[in-house]
């Protein structure tokens, strides 16, 4: 009796305990992520942060180089705005409160074979 009560202690703590794993990132997500991984490196995706904005959770593509939008997405990949990037870094002007009103909910997705060189 005693060593499955401790034994169900030991089960709760490693699940609490241990790494998130990103289970949550929509299919649609998760298949830009790996197209990307598919192509160079050059002109693609550096970096996708997950934000909720406008009560929805939202996705935003970071770019790797300049002059480039910033593309944000909803769960099913629609294209909602680019709040920052572009030749003057303001991004396409349709979301001009996003840095106001966005919560930054983590980056759940980082191009890391630019680090590997």
């Amino acid at each position: 009796m005693k060593s499955s009560v401790i034994s169900a202690i030991l089960l709760i703590a490693s699940v609490l305990i241990a790494p998130s794993i990103q289970t949550d990132i929509p299919e649609c997500i998760q298949k830009q992520i790996n197209d990307t991984l598919t192509e160079t490196e050059l002109n693609l995706p550096h970096s996708i942060s997950k934000y909720l904005y406008r009560g929805q959770t939202m996705y935003l593509f970071g770019s790797k180089c300049c002059d480039r939008f910033n593309p944000l997405y909803d769960e099913s990949c629609k294209y909602i705005c680019a709040p920052s990037g572009g030749f003057i870094g303001q991004g396409d002007g349709k979301c001009k409160d996003f840095n106001e009103m966005a919560t930054f909910l983590g980056t759940i997705w980082k191009d890391t074979r630019s680090n590997e060189k």
